[in-house]
Parts: C-alpha cells; structure tokens; sequence
C-alpha cells in the first residue's frame, strides 16, 4: 500500500517523518477532498509549488529595473546636455556721455536660435558697470532696440547687430564682442527715437517721472538744434509780408518763447529794415515731431509812426497763449491799443478785439499786468538757445530779465560798477546817473512844471479837463529824472533818432521797485519813442529797455 500525506495526498516514502511537498507530517489526520475532483487536485500542488519560486525571482527583476529607471531618471535631472547650456558672456561697451546713475538702462535684444535648434528671443536692460548676459548655447544676434534715455539729452544711433556664438566661444575661449554707440546728431532725433527710447525705459522698470523728464531733455536738444539750424541761415529766409515791397533787413534778431501754451518754446525771429520790424515765427513740437514755420500776418510788425512793442501773454498758469503786439500812438491824444495773436491752423492770427488804452502813451492795466516784454536778441547769441537744450524755462528766464531790470537782483558796485559801464558804453548805449521817482499823473504835472517840460499854463489846462485826461492823472509813471538835462537822442516817429533836451524819462514801471534811489542806468535809445506833449509828462522820451548798472 502506497503511503501519502494525510494533508495533501502526495506519495510519502516509506521512512518519510514529513511530506516533501507540503512538509506536512506524515502522521497527520487526512482532509477531507471532494471525489469527483480526484484528478485535478493531484495536479494543484505541482503548480502551486513552482509558484512560490517563480514570484520572488520576478519581483527581484523588477527591482533591477525600476532601480535603473530612478537612476537614470536622477541623471537625467542632474545632468544638463549641451543645448541647454547656459553661457555667461560679458561684453564691452563704448557709451559716451552715459551716466548710470541719473540715465536708464541699456536695451540689448537676443535673437537666434540654440545648439537644439530652438527659437531664442530675449531682451536684457544692461550697464557698462554690468554688463554680462547669460543665454544657452548657440547662434545669435545682439541688437539694440532702443537709445537709453540720458541726462545729457542725447539719443544713440542704433548701431548694426553683433553676431554671437556661444558654442564656439565657449569652446576656443573668445571674448565676446564690443558694443560701440554713438550720439546721433541733435537736429536728426526723431519722434520714433524718443519714443521707442520711453517704452524702453518704461519695460527695464525706471522711474515714470524720470522717463518724461529725460524724455524733454531730448526733445529739447533736438528743438534747439532745429532752431540754431534756421538762425544759421536765416538771411535765405523771405520775411516780406504779401503783398508788399522786397524786405532787405540790416539785421536780426530772435527770441524763445512758448506762445501756443504746449509748454515747448518757440522760435521768434525779428527782421529789422530802417527800423521796421518784420517777424516770423516756427513753433516746436513737445513729443518730438519737430519745427514747423508758421505764417506771420503783414500786420504783426513794428511800423514807422508808432512805438509799438510785441510782448507775450501770461496766463494764470504762466503758459504761453499768445502774443500781444501794442501799438502806442504818437498823434495828439489817440489811445494806444493792443492785439492778440494766437497760433492756429499754422498761423498767427487776431484773437478778440484790440485791447485799448484809455491813456495815452501808456498801455492798458490788463495789458501791463498780464504780458512780459519779448527779451530779443542778436542771432549770434546763442546763450538762450544753450539754456533752453538744457531745460531751463525760457519764460522764467525772460521773467528773471524782467526782475533784474526791476532791481530785485543785487546790483554791481566798485570796480564791477566800472566794467559795466564801459561794457554798456561799448554796446553803444545811453549811459546815464539820476533818480528813480515813481508818481501818479497829478505830481508828474508838478514834477514836469518844476523842471521846465510843462508850463503853468499847459498844467491848468490838464486839471481842468478832468473828463478827458483823469485816468491819465490817476495813473502811476515810474520816470528817471537825470542828474542834469542832456541833449540827447530818441526815436521820433516817421524820422528815426531825434535830439532833444531830456528832462525826464519814462520806464514805463520797469524799475519801479527803484523809487527814490540814485541809479546808474544804461538805456537803449533805439527801443525808445518821444511822447506826445499831450500828456502829464510833456514832450518826454519813453524807454522800453533799460537797465540799472549800480546804485548809490
């Protein structure tokens, strides 16, 4: 008889103590096992006993390769192939007039393509102090895409792309390129230049405030250099109104103020004909789209028979909005009156109905409070157009003149004194000493009658006609009375300089912050007029341009 295990069924050797196959022990009860799967159970144990040796060998492979993955995976991450390479480079600029400090950075575009065959493009806001880049391995081209703003005002020429290989320098250790700007030429700024400049400045991260202000300094230098070019050649220029004789000026003159309110200062050039003035005028652009010339009327000069004077209107905002053109008449008791001029549609035309005097010989208290007078001056000078590229404000500037002439600045004295007179003397101007009086109409009479200008007779005849000359005697002169009367000459209508014994002077208000005081003063004779005898002040001279040397 065949032992078996009593647990599985296998067949036991006669000696077995244990059941090789399940290690059961041989005398253990039997289980009982469904008969009618004799068969198949006989089979089971075989298969289940290669199981329990093929499972661990299995998982032990799978071990090996998840392992090797992992590994390899940790390499992969670890490890950077040549495309994706990060190359430091370190360039070498050329930047005059470059100021890290006050001036914004310096654009440079990357473009080209990697080691891998990928599209790079990436723009970079450099220094000269920082100058090094960082992009993967392969071939571009450096570029600017935009000029830095700068302090100086100055605006670089976009010079042509550099090559760069950062594989091949990387290998044969070459240096990287030099990047050479240059400042473009003023008057060749253009407003795609400043602009492109702005959005530059404004995606590096630079201060808002400081982008628009850098941004002026540029446009003005570019306005500037605009303006010296016309000044350059401004004999090519026709100053003859339509429809009149050939203009032949003996000289010029110009002036810098903002008359259309933008806030950029304009260009006023006077051409002078035996003492005719005739203007013309170009305006500047504040964004930068330059100088446009704009038409100045036949009826916007300086005329024989008048003493006139073309000013510029304040507004409350002390903007420019237009200029005045005053005409003070000269013929009896006609009242002086001013026009105002604006620009529109390229030209300078009449706006609103003159303004009128009600004194003659004196403009109109609105005029006097609300316009300053034009400070012209030879087209060789070229110091306002200096102070202007470097963003000083022409209308302070002739507002800081007016207060000089005023005597709210300090004065020369001594030896200075002396090197102002003879400078003034040498200019060909009136050098003359007295006394600075400011009166109302009423004590000019008296003042007039004492020195001898006006009889007793012609005195009554003013006080009696209240109705016609009272504003004139309420109103307030500020005079020069001289040391001694002089002969001396004035502008007389229609005859040029007229000799005549000066007695007083009238300023106009120009220095009346003067009264009283004993001054040394150089005028301008042929920025002067007689006035009427019909008047507080009798047949006395006016002067528009005056100004105090020393005191005391």
């Amino acid at each position: 008889m065949i032992r078996k295990c009593p647990k599985c069924g296998a067949p036991l050797k006669e000696n077995d103590n244990f059941c090789g196959s399940c290690g059961a022990p041989a005398d253990a009860p039997s289980e009982e096992r469904p008969t009618s799967h004799g068969a198949a159970d006989s089979s089971a144990p075989k298969k289940n006993g290669k199981a329990r040796v093929v499972i661990p060998l299995v998982l032990a492979v799978l071990a090996v390769v998840v392992v090797a993955v992992v590994v390899l995976t940790q390499q992969g991450n670890t490890s950077t192939s040549p495309a994706s390479e990060s190359q430091p480079i370190t360039l070498t600029f050329v930047t005059p007039n470059y100021n890290e400090e006050t001036d914004s950075k310096i654009p440079l575009e990357v473009k080209g393509n990697t080691t891998a065959g990928a599209e790079y493009d990436e723009t970079f806001y450099v220094s000269p102090s920082n100058p090094q880049l960082e992009v993967p391995l392969g071939t571009y081209e450096l570029s600017l895409p935009a000029s830095p703003l700068m302090a100086t005002g100055d605006i670089y020429t976009l010079p042509e792309p550099v090559s760069l290989d950062t594989e091949s320098m990387a290998s044969n250790s070459e240096d990287a390129p030099e990047v050479t700007f240059e400042a473009k030429p003023a008057q060749d700024i253009t407003k795609d230049d400043i602009d492109t400049a702005k959005a530059a400045a404004q995606a590096s991260g630079f201060d808002a405030d400081r982008i628009e202000a850098l941004a002026n300094l540029a446009v003005r230098k570019q306005t500037a250099s605009l303006y010296g070019g016309i000044l350059d050649n401004i004999k090519s220029v026709d100053f003859t109104p339509k429809g009149e004789d050939k203009v032949n000026p003996q000289s010029y003159s110009y002036a810098l103020q903002d008359i259309n309110g933008d806030g950029m200062p304009d260009l006023l050039v006077s051409a002078d004909q035996d003492y005719v003035q005739h203007y013309c005028a170009w305006v500047g652009s504040p964004d930068g789209a330059g100088v446009t010339q704009v038409e100045v009327p036949g009826d916007l000069m300086t005329r024989n028979g008048y003493a006139s004077s073309l000013q510029f209107l304040l507004s409350g905002s002390n903007k420019g909005n237009g200029l005045l053109l005053s005409q003070v008449l000269n013929s009896g008791a006609a009242m002086s009156s001013t026009q105002r001029y604006v620009v529109r549609d390229g030209a300078l035309v009449a706006d609103g109905d003159p303004i009128l005097s009600q004194t003659p010989g004196q403009l109109a208290s609105e005029v006097l409070q609300e316009s300053v007078q034009l400070n012209f001056v030879d087209t060789d000078d070229r110091s306002p157009l200096d102070a202007f590229a470097k963003g000083e404000d022409a209308s302070e500037t002739a507002n800081d003149e007016a207060a000089q002439r005023q005597g709210q600045s300090s004065q020369p004295s001594g030896e200075q004194s002396d090197d102002a007179v003879s400078a003034a003397k040498a200019k060909g101007l009136l050098v003359l000493t007295g006394t600075i009086r400011v009166v109302t109409g009423n004590d000019a009479l008296d003042l007039c009658e004492g020195l001898g200008v006006l009889s007793e007779s012609d005195v009554d005849f003013f006080r009696k006609n209240d109705d016609i000359y009272g504003d004139m005697l309420a109103a307030t002169y500020t005079l020069f009375v001289p040391d001694e009367p002089q002969d001396l000459a004035w502008m007389e209508p229609g005859e040029g300089l007229s000799t005549r014994k000066t007695y007083v002077i009238n300023l106009e208000g120009d220095l009346s912050s003067y009264d009283g005081q004993h001054v040394t003063a150089a005028f301008d004779n042929s920025k002067s007029a007689w006035a009427s005898e019909a008047n507080p002040l009798g047949k006395s001279p006016t002067c528009s341009s005056v100004e105090v040397l020393s005191v005391g």
